[in-house]
């Protein structure tokens, strides 16, 4: 099975598989995603980054970026609130000696995390850091 991305043009597109298995006791298929590929994520990370920059970085208002960018209001702040989820696992898999607290300050320094870990690049270095936090501490980014 292909999986293919929302907001991505065709020129730019980037496909890959997703293997599926079907268990014969059952008759259920499994899918067997790749380490940067999510379950039920139709946008690339660039995307999500860089609202997620505008809004909690740049502070530019949620509202703002949907109308913008054309994506409902609903997908921004499920991104916003997975972003902010489990605090506790991304401090300590990205941030060990960081003493800010969850919110602005926080955000800030994951972002430059991200930067530094992806030699400039926050989407290589995010995408790194995903794989990451999900090996270590079964967790997501957003």
């Amino acid at each position: 099975m292909r999986k293919g991305l929302t907001d991505i043009s065709s020129t730019d597109y980037r496909p890959f598989f997703i293997y599926r298995y079907l268990c014969k006791g059952t008759g259920r298929t499994i899918s067997m995603h790749p380490d940067f590929s999510h379950s039920y994520k139709r946008f690339t990370l660039e995307s999500v980054l860089l609202v997620l920059q505008q809004h909690l970085i740049e502070e530019e208002s949620i509202y703002r970026l949907c109308r913008e960018n054309g994506y409902y209001l609903s997908t921004l702040r499920r991104w916003l609130r997975g972003f902010g989820c489990d605090f506790e696992s991304k401090r300590l898999c990205f941030l060990p000696f960081s003493t800010a607290s969850p919110g602005k300050g926080f955000t800030t320094e994951l972002f430059r995390y991200f930067i530094s870990s992806g030699g400039s690049n926050i989407s290589a270095g995010a995408a790194l850091g995903m794989v990451r936090l999900h090996r270590e501490f079964n967790r997501s980014l957003y």
